[in-house]
């Protein structure tokens, strides 16, 4: 399942842009597409399991990340099933969502990991 979500979070960053966006709310930065790879990078090593800050306790977006930010839990579900997306230089694109745990990967991408929102797994037992 990890695998198939950072293929898809890499598919879907690849689609070519096509409508807008309503601002995110609270965010004051848009990161543009190159910095965006680099938060999807980070995201597949989360879900690898290579983070060194959250290492071998990933267990799911829904669990280490939207369960630690009040916002999220509540606002997520508006992008299921899919949202529009502007990027700073005006281009934008549809991702298209299946469910809260992919909106989660999703928000971190785009501006989760702009936003200094902090990634916290439960200790596993």
């Amino acid at each position: 399942m990890k695998k198939a979500l950072a293929i898809a979070g890499i598919l879907a960053l690849s689609i070519t842009p096509t409508a807008s966006f309503a601002n995110h709310a609270g965010h004051s930065r848009i990161a543009d597409q190159n910095e965006i790879a680099f938060s999807e990078m980070l995201a597949i090593a989360y879900e690898s399991g290579r983070s060194p800050s959250i290492g071998t306790d990933w267990i799911s977006w829904t669990e280490c990340y939207v369960n630690n930010h009040p916002d999220l839990i509540s606002g997520l579900h508006g992008w299921i099933p899919g949202f529009i997306h502007t990027f700073p230089n005006g281009s934008k694109q549809y991702f298209s969502v299946r469910d809260i745990e992919e909106a989660g990967r999703l928000h971190y991408v785009l501006y989760g990991y702009f936003e200094i929102r902090g990634i916290n797994c439960p200790a596993r037992n």
